[in-house]
């Protein structure tokens, strides 16, 4: 006999920055990027991206595209300007603000169509490439994704949020669909259920005084545990404790 839990709710939901030329490029003019230096650090997770310094313990870092930077380094690649990170841009692990970035683009081609991204249009950055809207899909319903649609990434594929948080979220063992909110389990039971599900296997009841019996990892009423486990009365039908 187990107690049963409270409900709970589920929750889905290095570079070395390159050393720019002393002679300032042209307004138009795609910016270089120096070639990575043999003596670069190496990346530090925990650490700025730019620099790869640890951060101070007072010090709040700046989280961009999942990547933390110190106040200092979060500037522009090729004009060094302070990036608000509302309007940054990121490129080959570069930062870039609206302008240089725009260069930037009349070089970037779609990974479907080949074709060069045009100023005025979004671009959609995934698996490390760069798309028009709607030249790539959710891998699962082959919903077309553009700018303003929420995905994620996982495992050399694009999900939309819809069918990313149905494959990674854990599956109720009563009825074999998502759970994304309240769920039910105990230390004794494997996985976890519905509220709406958690009842007696048999019977399909719920438990109102918060008491259930298991047996084989799965909620079961008094009597039909009993049932179970051959331990009802032969004469009255009543379990036997």
């Amino acid at each position: 006999m187990a107690d049963l839990m409270d409900t709970m709710n589920e929750a889905i939901d290095h570079y070395e920055k390159p050393q720019h030329s002393k002679s300032p490029l042209p307004p138009h003019s795609p910016p270089t990027q120096a070639p990575p230096s043999p003596n670069s650090p190496r990346p530090n997770p925990n650490g700025c991206a730019c620099c790869q310094q640890d951060f101070r313990r007072h010090e709040e870092p700046i989280m961009f595209q999942r990547r933390l930077y110190h106040e200092r380094c979060f500037t522009c690649t090729t004009c060094n300007i302070p990036l608000d990170i509302r309007r940054a841009n990121e490129h080959n692990d570069h930062l870039y603000c609206p302008r240089d970035f725009a260069s930037i683009k009349k070089s970037i081609r779609c990974a479907h169509c080949h074709d060069e991204i045009e100023d005025h249009v979004p671009v959609v950055k995934a698996l490390g490439n760069y798309y028009h809207p709607g030249h790539i899909n959710c891998y699962e319903c082959h919903t077309p994704l553009d700018d303003r649609t929420s995905f994620r990434e996982h495992q050399g594929r694009v999900y939309c949020k819809r069918d990313y948080r149905k494959m990674t979220l854990p599956k109720c063992r009563g009825c074999g669909k998502t759970v994304e909110k309240e769920a039910v389990s105990s230390k004794e039971l494997k996985g976890k259920w519905h509220v709406s599900c958690f009842g007696c296997q048999t019977c399909h009841a719920s438990f109102p005084d918060s008491t259930f019996y298991i047996y084989d990892s799965a909620p079961y009423c008094r009597r039909h545990y009993h049932q179970l486990n051959n331990s009802l009365c032969r004469s009255c039908d009543d379990p036997l404790w």
